[in-house]
């Protein structure tokens, strides 16, 4: 595999990614930047990239709009948490899981 290239799970990553905008768009919002950020994916170096860019803003207005249309578990931060925290350095996935947890949402991984 060449440095950067998308692995098997990189991939599997930005097809939940991407279900989760398809998710939101069914129920009327549409996620136009984060949607622009996703398109600019094409390697690993993109996809953490990308999470950081996302993850450091304070709160944004697409976790807000999931939030209000019950998707919490379909964001970014769900996804990382829940199903591909291996992906992430411990820095990130514990940003998710505070973001979340501040929302009223327990991500599954932390649920004990």
């Amino acid at each position: 595999m060449l440095k950067g290239q998308l692995n098997q799970r990189e991939k599997e990553f930005l097809a939940a990614l991407d279900d989760g905008i398809e998710k939101s768009k069914e129920r009327g919002y549409v996620p136009t930047r984060f949607i622009e950020l996703r398109k600019k994916v094409k390697d690993s170096n993109d996809i953490q990239d990308l999470v950081k860019r996302l993850l450091f803003k304070e709160h944004s207005d697409g976790v807000t709009k999931m939030w209000e249309l019950s998707l919490l578990n379909e964001t970014m931060e769900a996804i990382i948490c829940e199903r591909f925290h291996d992906l992430f350095d411990k820095n990130i996935v514990n940003c998710c899981r505070n973001k979340l947890i501040k929302l009223g949402y327990s991500p599954k991984e932390f649920q004990k």
